[in-house]
């Protein structure tokens, strides 16, 4: 569904109300890509000025059912998950349990120890912002599987997974430059769990679900009678979706209301209005930082293709989910999407085609100067 199309729609409707347009720009938008793609079911969110605006949803939650999806299910937000664990861990260093420029020897000994030498400096903003030098994962996770082998607490089979992932060498200089990493932002987690005796799980709800009342948002995957991942072809099983230990870096669980909330909050924030934070953390969140240009854990533009920014933005997929977010604090407008497949069956293609076709909803063109 290309731009001009929901412009069109825009223009034709007799005295539409806002909500109204946004709502039906939305459903036309993931009615077309499902049609367009194997993708089993889609959900969209549009943000405008800081409100939900619209919920849209289509298809259904597993290919072998006939079950609707609804907004109200539970859809995993792969990486998405990592702006919420960002916030959560900046909220205990507004509490005073950590520090974001503390050395990993000193804020977990143990693991720091039989790490790699230059992992033993690295900190939480390193981790944060994804210039430790971590790579983006252990380099065996077969090995990792056997190891873990479904023993243990989470937050000890986290421990088993950094024992191994340490050891890896870096694959930059801790705090040069961007590499993306998965093990940085599960390290993060280990630290704020031994920090405070609670697992990540437990955190996420005290920190970030129940102050935002993020009804029904979940640390781990759907439920497996419901909304259900899909690659390949077919409903994915247990060895295609995140493990349960990697919660921290994408597995998390939420209906689009819930995932809404926490983006509206941000947008909310950087008007000086968040729930969550202090005005500086929001800041800190959504600003480019030195080294890697991003935030915690925000990607930050200054425009997307054509449409002003700044921009914020993230995508996650566990390889059965796919899903992306946008948003604009200048405007406080957003746009959310979610397909319940991965990208061998289209849900990239699938989210990127609702993206193109919302965007003129939430953004403003960039506009030339004269004779330029």
């Amino acid at each position: 569904m290309r731009p001009t199309v929901i412009l069109l729609l825009w223009a034709s409707l007799a005295a539409p109300s806002l909500a109204s347009v946004n709502e039906t720009a939305a459903q036309i938008a993931i009615n077309a890509a499902l049609e367009s793609s194997h993708v089993p079911g889609m959900g969209a969110v549009v943000i405008r000025d800081r409100h939900l605006a619209a919920i849209a949803v289509g298809g259904i939650t597993r290919m072998d059912k006939t079950k609707p999806v609804k907004a109200s299910d539970p859809w995993l937000i792969g990486s998405n998950a990592k702006p919420m664990t960002a916030a959560m861990i900046l909220r205990l260093v507004e509490q005073s349990r950590l520090s974001l420029d503390a050395r990993l020897e000193d804020t977990d000994p143990g693991l720091a120890v039989s790490a790699q030498r230059e992992y033993r400096a690295i900190t939480l903003r390193q981790m944060l912002t994804h210039t430790s030098g971590l790579p983006h994962d252990y380099h065996d996770l077969a090995k990792v599987a056997v190891s873990l082998g479904g023993h243990g607490s989470l937050p000890e089979q986290r421990l088993t997974y950094l024992g191994l992932a340490l050891k890896d060498p870096p694959v930059a200089p801790p705090g040069k430059s961007f590499h993306y990493s998965n093990t940085g932002f599960i390290l993060a987690a280990a630290i704020a769990e031994r920090a405070t005796g609670l697992s990540y799980e437990q955190l996420m709800q005290r920190e970030i679900f129940e102050p935002l009342g993020m009804r029904g948002a979940l640390v781990g995957l759907p439920p497996a009678d419901g909304n259900h991942g899909h690659t390949n072809g077919k409903p994915a099983a247990p060895p295609d979706e995140i493990p349960p230990m990697m919660n921290p870096a994408g597995g998390i669980s939420l209906s689009l209301s819930a995932w809404a909330e926490f983006c509206i909050d941000q947008l909310d924030g950087a008007k000086g209005h968040g729930r969550l934070l202090t005005a500086a953390n929001y800041k800190l969140m959504q600003s480019p930082q030195p080294e890697s240009g991003n935030g915690l854990d925000w990607g930050y533009d200054a425009s997307i293709g054509h449409w002003q920014g700044p921009v914020l933005e993230h995508t996650g997929s566990d390889g059965a989910w796919m899903s992306l977010v946008v948003l604009f604090p200048a405007s406080g407008n957003g746009l959310l999407v979610n397909a319940n497949a991965g990208s061998s069956m289209g849900g990239e293609s699938a989210d990127k085609s609702v993206l193109r076709a919302l965007l003129p909803l939430v953004a403003h063109q960039v506009t030339s100067r004269a004779g330029q």
